[in-house]
């Protein structure tokens, strides 16, 4: 299977790092909590919102795959695009640029993105991690740091929901102050649960879409 692409792993991803920290709860709004750790790394807080959502996780990857729908939920995004990772059917390779208020030079990532299937359908976990080389996309922008990190889908049967775990932690790397990154990553941890949310309730795909998901995923066991 030549695998899905999944959207913007800088915004929302659950670093190795992230795993092992000391959680602080910040807040809770609905079923979304946020939770802030420890600056370990350049000073910078990660952020981790938890959220239960009514849908499968076939329905929530289709919205990640929808490239045409991006930007009516993903905060700033200017473009991004996927390519396959050679003799890999689980693996891709994504770009993003994401616009930045002035005067900040705008920030992309390329980073590729391994899909996981933790046993069963019932958990997959999204490994993402940058890609260091010279590969210049757009002059002028600033290649931003996304630490290795995984991104967590577990369904639950009885509830019949799904919990998502995501994280905000990445480097942007140039003269952002760390306080303006902090604050950044605290926003958007919460402000992209909930634009998911509302783009999942539009139920945008049939249930044929949502199948073929459900078989590549598959595939993958």
């Amino acid at each position: 299977m030549k695998f899905l692409l999944f959207s913007i792993c800088l915004l929302i991803s659950t670093s190795l790092y992230a795993e092992k920290n000391k959680w602080v709860l910040l807040e809770k709004e609905n079923k979304i909590q946020l939770f802030t750790g420890t600056k370990d790394i350049n000073d910078i807080y990660p952020y981790k919102a938890k959220v239960w959502v009514p849908f499968t996780i076939p329905e929530i990857i289709a919205v990640f795959l929808d490239t045409k729908r991006k930007k009516q939920w993903i905060p700033r995004l200017r473009t991004s695009w996927a390519e396959e990772v050679p003799n890999s059917k689980a693996s891709r390779l994504e770009y993003a640029e994401v616009l930045m208020p002035f005067p900040f030079d705008n920030r992309e990532v390329l980073v590729q993105i391994d899909t996981i299937i933790e046993g069963s359908l019932d958990k997959i976990r999204l490994h993402c991690k940058s890609v260091q080389n010279e590969r210049i996309i757009r002059k002028g922008n600033i290649r931003a740091l996304v630490y290795p990190s995984n991104l967590t889908l577990t369904w639950d049967k009885e509830k019949k929901e799904t919990l998502l775990e995501a994280v905000s932690f990445t480097d942007p790397q140039g003269n952002i102050p760390t306080w303006v990154v902090n604050l950044f990553q605290k926003s958007e941890a919460l402000t992209m649960a909930q634009a998911l949310i509302r783009q999942l309730r539009k139920n945008l795909y049939s249930k044929e879409e949502i199948e073929k998901i459900r078989l590549q995923l598959k595939e993958l066991i």
